[in-house]
């Protein structure tokens, strides 16, 4: 009987301390989405973009960038790096979950000239939240 009591309460700690350790915010997306954007890192980007995000920045890229071979990773890490070298730094200043799988964030963007706040909106797929630009 103590030795079921005692699988009892160490199963029910690993699945405590694995639930509140598992899986990012959406704070931490947006930031890794942000530093992706400012460092070139293709793949980061994509891990924190939905498909409908990649399109349209795909076609921000092209325009900022349309003398370069976009399909090869490092043309498109260069691009980004081009178009995000005003961006001196970001800080997300409010995050509110929707919903388990919907959130807006809120993220003061600061250039030489000028600092504004960008809303963002960010999908929970596949236990990954994703920064969601649909327009």
């Amino acid at each position: 009987m103590k030795t079921t009591i005692k699988v009892s309460i160490l199963a029910l700690s690993s699945a405590i301390l694995f639930t509140a350790c598992g899986g990012e915010s959406p704070k931490d997306a947006t930031e890794k989405f942000y530093n992706s954007l400012k460092n070139g890192d293709v793949a980061t980007f994509k891990k924190y973009s939905t498909d409908s995000t990649q399109r349209l920045m795909g076609l921000t890229f092209t325009m900022g960038c349309f003398d370069k071979d976009l399909k090869q990773e490092n043309e498109l890490s260069a691009c980004m790096k081009t178009i995000f070298k005003d961006l001196n730094s970001f800080k997300v200043v409010d995050v509110k979950e929707n919903s388990k799988v919907n959130a807006t964030v809120i993220v003061e963007e600061k250039t030489k000239d000028n600092v504004k706040n960008n809303i963002l909106e960010l999908e929970k797929l596949e236990d990954q939240w994703k920064v969601s630009i649909n327009k």
